[in-house]
């Protein structure tokens, strides 16, 4: 399912959401993905699992609380490389904590 869901999520935002919505009952996986330098403002990522993904570099919007929420969920359970988020908050000077 992870090249199924990866693929989909890099036909683009629009056709990505447009899939959740038609289909709410499928959680993505998106598992070992390598989303790095991937723009994901106002991607519906909610509940995607994303274990060991790769998040070098990715875009995200503040209103993707839900993604920064799981990424932060998923380094406390050392299932993602605490270097890798280190480095995205380190590019954005914008986040607050």
């Amino acid at each position: 399912m992870i090249n199924e869901h990866l693929a989909k999520l890099r036909d683009g935002v629009t056709a990505w959401n447009q899939w959740r919505r038609e289909n709410p009952n499928i959680i993505p996986n998106l598992n070992g993905a390598s989303l790095n330098g991937a723009s994901l403002i106002g991607a519906s990522l909610n509940y995607a699992s994303l274990n060991h993904a790769s998040l070098i570099g990715v875009t995200v919007t503040w209103q993707s609380h839900t993604l920064i929420s799981e990424i932060l969920f998923s380094v406390a359970a050392g299932e993602v490389v605490r270097e890798q988020l280190a480095a995205w908050i380190a590019r954005r000077p914008d986040l607050c904590w």
